[in-house]
């Protein structure tokens, strides 16, 4: 299966995002013509603005001044046709939930579970990098 435009939503602590990064990387070999976004906090976007792997940035201050709403019009806006979360987060979930993206992965344990319609298990005895490529 090809996907034109994939979202991946990381939107939790810096060192999160950077055990991410194997995913980008996953993602770009398994989908090579795919446009390929992240979804992250400003802190983080000089962590990977330069990762060959993603086409384009979004981010999200969801600790300042940006609502809910203006992110969700981001995403809504961005046509995707797959989203993967990569924590499991209530926020995430809802973001999913509304987002109107056809193919949404997420962790079995999160939050809001019923906003994906593709569950993964969170298997807590692998490393962080293994559990989000999983």
């Amino acid at each position: 299966m090809a996907f034109g435009k994939i979202l991946v939503i990381q939107t939790a602590f810096l060192g999160d995002v950077v055990l991410t990064t194997p995913l980008f990387r996953a993602l770009r070999r398994l989908f090579p013509s795919s446009s390929i976004t992240l979804l992250t906090t400003p802190a983080a976007k000089p962590l990977v603005e330069e990762d060959p792997n993603l086409n384009s940035i979004i981010t999200y201050d969801k600790k300042g001044k940006e609502g809910f709403c203006s992110v969700l019009k981001k995403v809504r806006g961005g046509n995707f046709d797959l989203a993967i979360s990569a924590h499991k987060s209530h926020r995430t979930s809802l973001l999913m939930l509304l987002s109107g993206i056809p193919l949404r992965v997420g962790y079995r344990q999160s939050a809001l579970g019923f906003a994906y319609n593709r569950l993964v298990h969170r298997d807590m005895s692998l490393h962080e990098v293994d559990r989000i490529l999983a």
